[in-house]
């Protein structure tokens, strides 16, 4: 964080998703010390975790905000909140090569006495 001054006690990180869902993006339901400088967020632990609200295939975007909240208004030497890095999610697919996924076909016909 540069030209911050008064470090946050916390960071809280949310990816909201088109579809109107947001999602606490790593451990402690997306809270972290605010001090921190990554956080790893296990989607595939998070699914797991969470059936009754699932990560969709989506475009979402990432939201971080500390102790003022993400609505907080500038002020200098204050983190303010962030929403601007877009990323998308995917469930990856079995590869199929080149030499599998092209069908050829012939087709016979007979025009006058066969």
């Amino acid at each position: 964080m540069t030209s911050v001054l008064a470090s946050p006690t916390s960071l809280t990180i949310s990816a909201i998703c088109d579809n109107g869902n947001t999602y606490a993006v790593g451990p402690a339901d997306g809270v972290i010390p605010g001090t921190a400088t990554k956080v790893v967020w296990d989607i595939w632990k998070y699914q797991v975790e969470h059936p009754a609200t699932p990560l969709a295939q989506a475009e979402y975007t990432l939201s971080v905000w500390g102790d003022r909240g993400k609505d907080a208004l500038p002020r200098p030497g204050y983190l303010g909140g962030f929403g601007g890095l877009q990323f998308a999610l995917y469930t990856p697919q079995v590869y199929t090569s080149i030499e599998d996924g092209v069908f050829f076909f012939s087709l016979n016909f007979c025009v006058v006495d066969c």
